[in-house]
């Protein structure tokens, strides 16, 4: 029996989920018999998972239900489930699209690396449940008369049964083979799956989701600031496009507030906007507010911390793999250097020796050569000799080696590099884009096609070429800056703290008079001791429109801010700090001096919870840990 179960359907989409019934009792009816399907409407936005998501369809055929097939390379693979999300934007700016891409007049967005992050983290949610793999497309309404379908993307065309599960097989396909068969659950909870069981894990995520995320008062009186323009809001928000925005003010005083009531200006205007902080947990509680406005998850609102911001740009300019390999060519250069010292003693030794013994050979060795730097090299290559048969060739031996040295060099350097030498690519990052041709001859694009070809799409554009020719790089530098016009206004927290280099890509990519920065002033400086000018661009002056914010504070109550201003006065900064009204209540300031077995002693948590509740917070707004960075988090293997 063919059965279709909707939830959370209303009024707006009623029609469209009938159709969608329709569609899939046409498309199974030749061949499946008994399966069942649920189409579930306007998905919660829940715990880290992206934003809202307007379709999930949960495909099941049961056994001895008929069967669903996709044929792909001319193989034929059964569907036993598939579970496909769908989100739908409104976005009158797109004119184009590819199987990467979407397009606007001078921008571009990586749709497919959008929805693999959606993927991600919805499967993240879902894995306290089961384990699922999901698929997932855009589908995107535009003014313009062009219409466009992929297997991730819709532009102007309906959604069907069809489209569904060809896109969601396809795509779990690519992503994870499989042996002819399809099966987007867990092996164990598959095999007993049907309507019943399926109908009790959407019930339970659903509930959790409500009952987990429910706003708390401290949350609701958040939204309500956030969706509450004033005049600064509008004053700032006119000025974008004219000239570089500055918003002043001590800690507290509602800069960031300030930066979400542009952003969500923006959103409401159906506008697009980037944030920038180096704060992973303020990142994280932007994600709940714009999830509560519906925006997260759209592809009009990026959210990213500045590290990452500028880790990206590094990979599609190729710069990390150009700083790697030269890291490893240079780690591996001193690495044959040592090495190559052992040469003489290696031929005196298997000269008098047939077979190699390990402590032998090292007590062996020369005076001159157990300086301790070397010594560790050798130790390295010696118990590498452990494993070879012929010692006739010391030169061989020593290739073999460092192919093994730096195949373990690439993994390591690969995930170090970037903040071990961070300002070297922000330097090169700069180059790329500011002078290109300067760029392109100083690290020799044109000869590293075994390294860059691949990155550079060199094969597409340039067929049976072995050089990296420089339009095409050139392609890959305006690609980058499409990528980055594609929000039409950067919000960025934080910025005292900003690298010159940091704020020189960011003007070159958006031009000052598109971004909007909050400061704190030398005060609020973490990164550097010195505080970075934003209205000026390498000497010359930068059209800008201040904004100081005064008065008291948003996040702190008296107590704490009387706290605060006696500590900073013994360290003779006069923060003046003041409480703002509606703060109510003196607060409560708790040091706990007791020795901890964990990272807070457990009645602490309680307490704080407790207390919450009573003032009617949810736990999100009641207990919030700042674990340090070292040796308080471990991996679970």
């Amino acid at each position: 029996m063919l059965q279709i179960f909707d939830i959370n359907t209303n009024s707006k989409n009623l029609g469209e989920v009938e159709q969608l019934k329709e569609s899939f009792k046409m498309y199974l009816a030749p061949t499946v018999h008994n399966a069942t399907i649920v189409i579930v409407s306007n998905f919660p936005s829940v715990g880290n998972m992206t934003g809202h998501i307007d379709y999930i369809f949960f495909i099941v055929v049961h056994k001895q239900g008929g069967s669903l097939r996709i044929k792909r390379n001319g193989m034929n693979y059964n569907i036993d489930s598939l579970v496909f999300l769908n989100k739908k934007i409104l976005d009158n700016d797109v004119c184009n699209a590819n199987n990467q891409y979407l397009y606007g007049n001078d921008s571009e967005f990586d749709y497919v690396n959008s929805i693999k992050i959606n993927n991600s983290e919805f499967q993240e949610f879902c894995s306290f449940y089961t384990s699922i793999k999901s698929s997932m497309c855009y589908q995107f309404s535009t003014i313009n008369h062009i219409q466009f379908t992929s297997p991730q993307l819709l532009i102007n065309k309906d959604l069907t049964a069809k489209y569904i599960i060809e896109s969601a097989a396809n795509q779990y396909i690519d992503k994870y083979g499989g042996k002819y068969r399809i099966n987007a659950f867990e092996k164990t909870y598959s095999e007993a799956l049907n309507h019943e069981i399926l109908l009790k894990l959407l019930k339970n995520i659903i509930n959790e989701t409500n009952k987990k995320f429910t706003n708390g008062i401290l949350t609701k009186r958040k939204l309500d600031r956030i969706s509450t323009s004033n005049k600064i809001v509008d004053n700032i928000y006119d000025n974008v496009g004219k000239s570089l925005t500055v918003i002043k003010g001590k800690a507290g005083t509602g800069k960031t507030l300030t930066l979400l009531r542009i952003m969500y200006k923006q959103a409401e205007s159906n506008q697009k906007v980037r944030f920038l902080t180096f704060n992973n947990l303020l990142i994280f509680d932007i994600k709940q507010s714009l999830r509560n406005f519906g925006f997260y998850g759209d592809p009009k609102v990026s959210l990213r911390t500045v590290h990452r911001f500028f880790y990206e740009l590094s990979e599609k300019l190729g710069i990390r793999l150009i700083l790697n390999n030269e890291r490893i060519k240079e780690l591996l250069e001193v690495c044959g250097q040592r090495i190559y010292k052992l040469k003489n003693h290696f031929y005196d030794y298997f000269h008098k020796n047939y077979f190699l013994n390990t402590t032998e050979f090292l007590t062996s060795l020369p005076h001159k050569l157990r300086n301790e730097a070397d010594y560790q090299e050798f130790r390295e290559f010696v118990k590498f000799l452990d494993g070879q048969k012929d010692f006739s060739n010391f030169d061989n031996i020593t290739n073999l080696y460092l192919a093994k040295k730096r195949s373990i060099l690439l993994s390591n350097v690969g995930t170090n590099s970037f903040i071990q030498d961070y300002y070297k690519y922000l330097e090169n990052i700069y180059m790329a884009i500011s002078d290109s041709s300067k760029f392109y001859d100083e690290f020799d694009i044109k000869n590293r096609y075994d390294l860059l070809s691949v990155l550079y799409k060199t094969d597409i554009y340039f067929e049976g070429s072995d050089i990296i020719p420089f339009e095409n790089f050139l392609m890959q530098v305006k690609s980058l800056k499409r990528s980055t016009n594609w929000s039409k206004l950067l919000v960025i927290d934080e910025s005292q703290d900003f690298h010159v280099y940091e704020k020189e890509i960011l003007y070159h990519l958006r031009g000052p008079e598109n971004i909007v920065v909050a400061t704190g002033g030398k005060e609020q400086l973490i990164r550097h001791s010195k505080l970075l000018d934003w209205a000026v661009s390498f000497g010359k002056k930068v059209p800008h429109l201040p904004f100081n914010l005064s008065g008291g504070s948003y996040r702190q109550k008296q107590n704490i801010v009387n706290f605060v201003n006696t500590f900073s006065r013994s360290y003779e900064i006069d923060l003046n700090l003041k409480s703002i009204s509606e703060s109510k209540g003196l607060g409560k300031i708790i040091i706990d001096t007791r020795i901890k077995s964990t990272f807070i002693n457990e009645d602490i948590a309680v307490q704080l919870k407790n207390s919450g509740e009573v003032n009617g917070c949810s736990a999100y707004e009641s207990v919030l840990f700042l674990i340090p960075s070292k040796n308080y988090t471990r991996k679970n293997k």
